[in-house]
């Protein structure tokens, strides 16, 4: 609506693939969805709205020792030792932004921001280097929720022909990871923990940024202070001795 100064679309994509030299079937998945919608709100301030949501799936031939094609036990390098590697993550993120200008050249940004991400890979590097029975085959699996906001303040000038830009912002970003997960697997199937508990990650910061450019140069000085906190919760069993020590 343009009458409103409104604009809203939509875009998406699918991919299904079953392609490439490699003997096992990839039977890779991926699909996308995006949306993003733009209003003014009084005089001075203007929204964006974005959501979208990614999810993707594969299977994966990995490495294999060039001794298994030399002496016959796989057909070429195409081939694969271990048929169960592969993967499924998914990502949906919302992002809220307004904008307001504050007179006098000055621009007021404030950001809020939230993504849900679920990760899941099955891989085998060493096959029987560590676990000479099971095999070396391992699961990397996290959850991960993560927030956050940010606001800046920025003025733009020109004196002459000189520009001169400054912004000063501050922010927050939480994470909260639970399950932080590291398994012993074989044939996709759980076996132990390597490593399992809830991950929480904290980090405020906040910073200043001048640039001056004139004519063909371009002069920028900044800086930024930052602060992490890292919280690690163990839960794996006291039973799992290898998870236990770690």
């Amino acid at each position: 609506a343009k009458d409103k100064e409104q604009s809203a679309y939509v875009a998406t994509e699918a991919l299904n693939s079953n392609g490439g030299p490699f003997l096992l079937p990839e039977h890779f998945k991926r699909f996308n969805l995006f949306g993003k919608f733009k209003t003014k709100i009084g005089a001075n301030s203007k929204l964006s709205l974005s959501l979208s949501t990614f999810s993707s799936q594969w299977r994966a031939s990995g490495e294999i020792p060039n001794r298994a094609v030399a002496e016959g036990y796989l057909p070429s390098r195409w081939g694969t030792l271990d048929s169960s590697q592969g993967g499924h993550t998914t990502r949906t993120n919302g992002n809220l932004l307004l904008t307001t200008s504050l007179g006098h050249n000055f621009l007021w940004d404030n950001q809020l921001y939230y993504s849900h991400y679920y990760f899941n890979l099955i891989t085998n590097f060493t096959f029987f280097y560590y676990f000479l029975t099971t095999g070396d085959e391992f699961r990397q699996h996290e959850i991960r929720d993560l927030e956050g906001y940010t606001t800046k303040i920025s003025k733009t000038s020109v004196t002459g022909n000189t520009t001169y830009t400054s912004v000063a912002g501050a922010g927050v970003r939480v994470d909260q990871i639970s399950p932080s997960e590291l398994d012993h697997t074989m044939n996709g199937n759980f076996l132990s923990y390597l490593q399992f508990g809830n991950t929480k990650e904290l980090n405020t910061f906040a910073y200043f940024d001048e640039t001056i450019e004139t004519g063909k140069f371009l002069l920028n000085a900044g800086a930024r202070l930052d602060y992490f906190h890292f919280y690690y919760f163990n839960l794996a069993p006291a039973s799992d001795t290898f998870a236990s020590k770690v």
